[in-house]
Parts: structure tokens; sequence; C-alpha cells
């Protein structure tokens, strides 16, 4: 039917610039970037864990991060990340001590998806899931504790002790207990190849955003850190690459949310709201907030809640009915008149003929069925008529989209009009379109 394709058409066009200004008033997403910085634990994953572990904290380590994100419409954003931080982890397999920490220097780039919105979570709510994945480069430098303060070896017995000699017969009574000083000193490497001691990184992270203000933000997040390497702990053995998870929460600092605020408060800064709510823009006694009718003319007489006294109850107030006492149920016309049976069929009948028109051309909707359409009323009014001259008849709303002047709407004006709306040579608005073409089908 082409006058809801036509609408829809003008619908669609007008809600797309109205959502783009709605979103830019809202200020949603900053054109500036977020600043943050956060602190957080490491725990490393690989070969040592998978045998007998000393202690259960011997593979965590601090670390803290740096970020700068910039999101880009209101689902993504692009995040660039620098961690410092260490992993480790002891072990004794064997009657032989394994440990290991390897300090790590960490850069990359991170997609970031944003769940607030307003299509799955509320873009207001205090706290918002988030989930982010990228890539980075990272370097590592593994070292072991296996000297005591003075530079002496650890040596394990049998017993799980650590001691200043080797266990043999001989040092078994001259032997004194040690204790370790967890100081990584010894470069670790590996006797049969000569590894990089840098790796690519593939970080995948989930956490939860919690919003403290309009400029400020906590984050608390996990990050399961994918390196493709095996010797972040010197210790290549099932050929399955290492990796580590950094728990961290984080303070995250919005750059010029506070300018958008104090600017968007400086343009009500002159606005006395108080004044507002006493406003009576059309003066007839009801304060605009209470008021359901706005702009009633000057002395027409109104009801409590502002709208023009209709005292027959026909749907017509009363300044514009002619015919004030119409009896109750009485179907009347836009004049407040009762309607007469013939007029009630006539009516009945146009109505069933603009339905008819409008199914023909949804059975075959070009523009031939239209023209088609067009010429039948043209035929009608001329045969009823005698003349094509009928601007008397033509409602005073629609008479500026009569471009010929003749009195009638015709096919080609429905399209013209339409251009001109979209080109801004007209002063219809969409819903006046709409009634201009619920009325082509009606003359």
């Amino acid at each position: 039917m082409v006058k809801n394709y036509l609408v829809t058409t003008m619908l669609i066009f007008a809600f797309a610039f109205t959502s783009i200004a709605q979103f830019d008033e809202d200020n949603y997403v900053s054109k500036l970037p977020s600043l943050g910085a956060g602190v957080g634990v490491l725990s490393y994953f690989g070969e040592m864990q998978k045998s007998y572990n000393v202690g259960t904290l011997t593979h965590i380590r601090p670390g803290y991060h740096l970020v700068v994100e910039q999101r880009f419409g209101n689902f993504i954003g692009l995040q660039f990340n620098g961690l410092m931080g260490k992993v480790a982890h002891s072990q004794f397999q064997n009657n032989t001590m394994y440990n290991f920490e390897s300090a790590i220097t960490q850069v990359g780039l991170d997609l970031v998806f944003h769940f607030d919105n307003d299509k799955i979570i509320n873009r207001k709510t205090l706290f918002t899931p988030f989930l982010s994945v990228g890539a980075g480069y990272m370097m590592f430098d593994p070292r072991g504790d296996y000297k005591d303060s003075n530079g002496n070896d650890y040596y394990i017995w049998s017993n799980g002790s650590l001691m200043n000699l080797p266990e043999s017969d001989s040092t078994y009574f001259i032997a004194t207990p040690v204790s370790r000083d967890y100081k990584y000193e010894t470069k670790l490497t590996d006797s049969t190849t000569n590894y990089p001691r840098n790796t690519i990184v593939i970080p995948i992270t989930a956490g939860l955003d919690f919003r403290l203000s309009r400029s400020l933000n906590v984050k608390i997040s996990g990050t399961y850190c994918l390196t493709q390497t095996d010797y972040l702990d010197n210790w290549k053995s099932d050929g399955s690459n290492d990796s580590y998870l950094y728990t961290n929460v984080s303070l995250h600092y919005q750059l010029g949310a506070n300018k958008a605020r104090k600017q968007k408060e400086a343009v009500y800064k002159d606005v006395k709201f108080s004044e507002l709510e006493k406003m009576d823009s059309d003066g007839d006694g009801i304060k605009d907030i209470d008021d359901l009718c706005q702009n009633t003319p000057k002395g027409v007489k109104v009801d409590k809640n502002g709208c023009p006294m209709d005292s027959d109850g026909d749907g017509v107030p009363d300044h514009l009915d002619k015919e004030p006492n119409t009896l109750k149920g009485a179907a009347v016309d836009a004049d407040g008149v009762a309607l007469t049976e013939t007029k009630l069929q006539e009516m009945m009948a146009k109505e069933e003929l603009s339905t008819l028109r409008e199914n023909v051309f949804k059975e075959n909707p070009s523009l031939a069925t239209l023209m088609k359409i067009g010429e039948q009323q043209q035929q009608k009014r001329m045969s009823s008529s005698g003349s094509n001259t009928g601007s008397s008849k033509l409602p005073a709303e629609f008479r500026a989209a009569d471009l010929n002047g003749d009195g009638y709407i015709s096919p080609e004006e429905i399209a013209k009009n339409i251009d001109m709306f979209f080109e801004g040579e007209s002063s219809f608005t969409v819903e006046k379109l709409h009634k201009l073409i619920d009325y082509f089908f009606e003359q």
C-alpha cells in the first residue's frame, strides 16, 4: 500500500535522525578516552603445578597495570594496556627442588564489549558486565632461588628438609638446616635450547564495571592470559604453553565527563523552573503542567483539565459546535451536527471505496496502479460536477499540496510533495503528509 510505504519510509528517516540527536544529547559515549590504573595478583599455570606443590600461595605474585580506552558507539571500545608483575612457583619432586620467578612486562590492544547499551542492560545501571579479547607482546625473565644469602647452594634431603650439604653418610651429622631467602638470584636457562625471552600473548578478560560517578568507575576483572611459550617457568616437558591469571581491581577516570556536565548545566542556568511551574501559556486559568489541552483559543471556557467545554458530549467543543444540543449518542460530523441516515450511508460508501482502493493497490503496488486509481477519481469527479475544478472542496490544510490549483490531489502531487519534504522545501510535517495521503485515497 503506497501510503503505508511512503509514511513508513519517512518515519524511519525521521527516527534515525531523532536517535542520533538523542544519542549526542545524552553524551552517553564521550569523545575523549578514559584512563585507568589498577593492582592485582598473578597466578601461574604450567608444568610445575601438575605434581606435588609445596604451598598453595607459592605461585601468587603482585602486579599492576595502566589502561587507556576509547569507546566507539555504545557497545565497542578499543583499549591499550600495559602490565608489569611477576609469576612464580616452587615444588619438591624426587628429592629435587624446582622453583622459578619470572618478571614480566606486557603491552597490548584489546577489543572491549560493554553491555550497558540500553538493549542488554540499561546504561544508568550502577554495575554492568564487560568482556574483552586482544593480543599483546610480553617480555619475561625466569630466575631461580637455589642459593642462600651467602651464595651457598641449597640441598634437599630425602626427608624434605633443606641442608647446607648434600645428603650422604659423611655429612649426616655435620650438615645443618638452612632456610630459603626467596631471593631469585640465579638466571635460569635451558641446556639444549637458547629460547627467546619474549612472546605473543592472548588476554581474555571478564569483569564488572561499578559506576561511582559521572567521571569515576571501579572495575573488578580477571584476565586469563595465554602465552605462546612453554619457557615462562624455564621448564619444557609436555609441549603445552604456559599461562597465567591476573585478578585485579582498577579505578577509571572519564576525561571530559565533568566538562560535558557543566556545559549541559550552563544551558539551564538562567531558567527559573519555579516560574515555569506557574506558567499558563494559553491563559485559560489552568497551569501548563496540568493543562491537557494546550493553546486553547482565548476566551474559550475550559474544564478542570484545561480542555474546551463540550456541553452535549458529542466530541466537538462548544466554541466549534454548530449544533450545541445534539442528542446524546448521536453521530456527528466535524461541526458537531447530527448526521442523517442518508449522510451516514454516503460516508460509509466513501469509506468502503477508500478501503477498496487501498486493497487494490496492496495487491498490485505499482505506480501504474496508483495512476489508475487517480484516473478513476478524476472521472468520477468530472461526471458528478461537469468540470475539473473544485478548490472549494479541498481542505484548507492541504491546499499548499495542490500544486496546479485544480482542487484535486493527484498521484504526481503526492510524489512531488514527499520529494519536497526530504529536500527541505516543504512546510509539511510527517503527520501532515500522512493525513494528505489518507485524503488522496478518500477524495
